[in-house]
């Protein structure tokens, strides 16, 4: 320990960078783990949705469908779907389906009831539009608002973060 300290009395550089590549290594695992677990609630939603529109047109297709038997189909995927997207926006802070593509998932299949013609591309379609928005919207956050995540961890956690860094400070003023 008195190789740490120099004649003049001055604390020894590792005694301050070492603390401080901590503090570094610490921030750079909890937005790593926070990155990782919203890839993993984006990719859960992507699945949820592909597989509510191979149910729907599965379900379109049987011609004893009625607007009751799609409904009950609807009603709880759609809110799982919901809980998911919601799940994200806490975390993040950044939207990654809009409430009115949610709100045109729970109205169009009924529509797609009326219709003779091709429905199965109208329902590729539909469903094509609402994973490009999942997808573009998570990529826009992933690339660009990666300092908004961090900045909200930041203020999420200031209490923690302030009371390591007066520990350090204490400790430093012990030494």
């Amino acid at each position: 320990m008195t190789d740490l300290i120099t004649s003049s009395n001055s604390f020894h550089p590792t005694l301050f960078l070492t603390p401080l590549g901590w503090i570094f290594v610490l921030a750079v695992n909890i937005v790593g783990f926070r990155r990782a677990e919203l890839s993993r609630i984006k990719d859960k939603v992507f699945s949820q949705v592909e597989e509510l529109f191979v149910d729907i047109k599965d379900k379109i297709s049987e011609r004893s469908c009625t607007e009751n038997s799609l409904d009950d189909l609807l009603a709880p995927r759609i809110t799982l779907l919901e809980l998911r997207v919601n799940q994200f926006v806490r975390k993040s802070g950044f939207e990654l389906l809009s409430s009115e593509s949610i709100s045109e998932m729970r109205d169009k299949p009924f529509q797609w009831l009326n219709e003779t013609g091709n429905f199965e591309r109208m329902i590729s379609d539909f469903e094509y539009k609402i994973l490009e928005e999942i997808e573009k919207k998570y990529s826009k956050w992933l690339f660009e608002r990666w300092w908004q995540s961090a900045f909200r961890i930041i203020k999420d956690n200031w209490k923690s973060i302030a009371i390591v860094v007066m520990c350090l400070l204490f400790s430093l003023y012990l030494f």
